[in-house]
Parts: structure tokens; C-alpha cells; sequence
């Protein structure tokens, strides 16, 4: 059993190489991408940053002649040709976020055991503001577990070229660089927590922080197209999901109109000089109450609730509308007090997942709308972050 997992490691080795020699120039001349190359003997976890759904290829640029099993999405194993394709040539393991951490962890322990590499993003998703958000608390658990070494991955200046909300890229610079390298040895007495915090410093990048010169900023068309899934309450009237992106110009119905360059700045420069300061403000805005709203806050139509179980749908709960007030969500008839959700992500415009205890759900929505201010209310509203 032993010879025939490490056998199966080497023929994923093999079709690693092929795709990377296959891929490798593509990637660097389709997106403008520099990497740094890893040559670090033995086997190891890559713990990096997260910032668009190509990650996992400009990770991959720095590990030419080591094959990593990356941990992704759950969603793509409903595929089961695909899934079945994918497994078969790369052998990725199911995010187990929504579908159970234990199983997740015990499949990247077996790759481990077979002399396998894993490679996992920290934050689980994508960031939507350009600020690296806070390792999962199961990443240092991991690490410490695994016996083998860490690498901790930063993704550099890919926010601006593919931002998560954006519909069209842009042509910037993006790089991949190898922030550390540590040795089983040298975690061994560190707890799981202070392991994060060392992943957590070595793969932070705020792009705010960062200024970057005209003549280099990233090139592109439509800019403002898709600002919708990010920013949903207009600073002018104060209403909700009436803001959209029109070639380089984000409106709303009320006669606001202000353009967006490619380093996310704002012209005219107020109120917001940029719109991670525009959300923010529309953060706090919800945390608050101060927007116009009744006792609900914002909703939307035609959502479909399902139970989840092993990352697949088992059961339909209920379809109906989607409603958040200060202290619950409300989906037809079912109530979900924010306080007893323990984690939540969305896809942007269709999907919501989140957790109740070990309890696992899907809300699909028939029509794309932005579903971002639901999670802002869960991170507002929920136990630990209420006022």
C-alpha cells in the first residue's frame, strides 16, 4: 500500500512537469509574471496569500520539479468528470471548510506521509479589499502536525491586475516570492498560534500602503465593469445595491458619478481617495445602521437553501428571498442568528457557504447581485464584533 501511494506521488510528479513545461511561458507572458524558484530539497507545506482564482498557477511557477497538492475550492469536485480528470492528473484535496475540517487535514497528513507537498492559501479566500486578511486558525495546527517544513508564499500586485470584483484584467506586473523557509525543527516549540502569526507576517501585503508611479500603473479597459460585487451603498443618497460600473466610471441612480483608475484611486478624491476607503466607510455604515433601511436591512430574491454534506448538496431547505437585520438572516422562513454562523465566504455574485456548528449550507441565488454585504454584515454582526 505504502510503495503504490509513493508510486502514484511520482506519476503526479510526472504530470506536474508536463503541465509546467506545457503552461509555464503562457502563464509568464499572459499575465506579466516573475516567480521565484524553489529548489528546497525534502517535502513541505506552502502556506501563501490569496488574491485571485489563478493563484494556484502563479504558485506553481516556483515549484518546477515539485509536484503540490493544493487544497481548493470544494465546489469543483461536484463536477465529477472534471473532478475525476483533475484528481487522476494533479490529486487536489476538497477545502473542507463546508464540509468538515477533520477530513481535510487527514488527507493532507496522508499526502505528507506519502512524500507529498501541500499547498494551502491561509486566509481560505480571496481578498476582496487588496489587505491580506487573517490565517485560518487550523493552518498552524496543520504545519505543526505535519512534521515536514514550511514555506510561507506572498503573491504581489496581482490585486490590481485581477481584482476579485473585476470583470476585465489588466496588464500589471505580478510576482511570486518565496518569503521563508522553515524548518520542522524550528516550529517545534512554537504553538499553533505563534505559527500563524510568523505565516501571517510573511504574507501580509496591503497595496494601499504601496505607491506606484503613473507611468507604471496597470493597463486596461473598462475598469469601473463589475465595482458592483465589491461596493453596494452610494456615499450621496445612502441606498443600497444602486451603484454600478460603466467603462471607467462607477454611478449610482441618484446622479453620483466618480471615475476609478487602475490602482483603484478616485477622481474626484472625495469623500473617498480610494475605494478601500469607500468600503470601509461603507462597513462601518452597516455596522452602524446609519443607511437608509427599516428594520431590514437589504435583501434579495430568488435564493435556493441547501443543507450540505461531504462538499454536495444532500437536501433542499427552502427557496424564497434573502433578508439580513442587525442580528440574524433570514432565508424564506429560516432564521440564522449571525452570532451562531461560525464562518461564511461568498463567490462573489451566486454563492453564499457558511456554518452553523458542524451544520454545513449553500445559498445560490437564480440571478448574479452583490453578495458582499451579507458578508460584511456576518463579520460586523457576529459574536465577538457586535458593539
Amino acid at each position: 500500500m505504502a510503495q503504490d501511494s509513493k508510486n502514484k506521488e511520482k506519476r503526479f510528479l510526472r504530470h506536474w512537469k508536463f503541465l509546467y513545461n506545457l503552461l509555464s511561458s503562457f502563464v509568464r507572458s499572459k499575465y506579466n509574471y516573475s516567480a521565484d524558484i524553489c529548489e528546497e530539497p525534502g517535502n513541505f507545506i506552502v502556506v501563501s496569500n490569496h488574491i485571485t482564482k489563478l493563484d494556484a498557477l502563479f504558485i506553481a511557477e516556483s515549484f518546477p520539479e515539485k509536484h503540490l497538492h493544493f487544497v481548493t475550492d470544494s465546489k469543483i469536485f461536484e463536477h465529477r468528470v472534471f473532478s475525476k480528470i483533475l484528481s487522476f492528473f494533479l490529486d487536489p484535496i476538497p477545502d473542507g471548510r463546508f464540509s468538515g475540517l477533520s477530513e481535510m487535514i487527514r488527507q493532507c497528513m496522508q499526502r505528507i506521509r506519502n512524500g507529498g507537498n501541500v499547498a494551502v492559501f491561509a486566509e481560505g479566500d480571496k481578498t476582496r479589499n487588496g489587505v491580506t486578511g487573517e490565517v485560518l486558525p487550523y493552518i498552524g495546527r496543520l504545519v505543526k502536525a505535519s512534521g515536514v517544513k514550511l514555506i510561507t508564499y506572498r503573491i504581489e500586485g496581482a490585486y490590481f491586475s485581477l481584482p476579485t470584483w473585476a470583470d476585465y484584467r489588466r496588464n500589471g506586473k505580478i510576482c511570486g516570492k518565496i518569503v521563508g523557509i522553515y524548518d520542522s525543527k524550528d516550529l517545534k516549540d512554537l504553538s499553533a498560534d505563534q505559527i500563524n502569526e510568523l505565516i501571517g507576517n510573511d504574507i501580509y501585503e496591503n497595496v494601499w500602503d504601496n505607491h506606484i508611479e503613473e507611468a507604471e500603473l496597470p493597463k486596461g479597459k473598462k475598469i469601473a465593469k463589475g465595482i458592483e460585487k465589491f461596493l453596494f451603498l452610494c456615499p450621496e443618497c445612502g441606498k443600497i445595491d444602486t451603484i454600478k460600473g460603466v467603462g471607467n466610471r462607477i454611478i449610482c441612480d441618484c446622479g453620483m458619478k466618480v471615475s476609478l483608475k487602475t490602482d483603484g484611486s478616485l477622481d474626484p478624491s472625495e469623500p473617498f481617495e480610494n475605494i478601500f476607503l469607500w468600503d470601509k466607510w461603507q462597513s462601518e455604515r452597516v455596522k452602524s445602521g446609519k443607511f437608509r433601511h427599516n428594520d431590514e436591512y437589504f435583501s434579495d430574491t430568488e435564493f435556493t437553501l441547501r443543507h450540505m454534506e461531504n462538499g454536495r448538496s444532500d437536501r433542499v431547505l427552502c427557496v424564497g428571498t434573502i433578508s439580513s437585520y442587525r442580528e440574524y438572516l433570514k432565508i424564506g422562513e429560516r432564521v440564522f442568528s449571525y452570532s451562531d454562523i461560525c464562518d461564511m465566504t461568498t463567490n462573489d455574485r451566486t454563492r453564499i457557504n457558511f456554518a452553523v456548528d458542524k451544520d454545513y449550507y449553500e445559498l445560490t441565488a437564480v440571478e448574479p447581485c452583490c453578495l458582499r454585504k451579507y458578508l460584511v454584515a456576518w463579520k460586523c454582526f457576529s459574536m465577538g464584533n457586535q458593539e
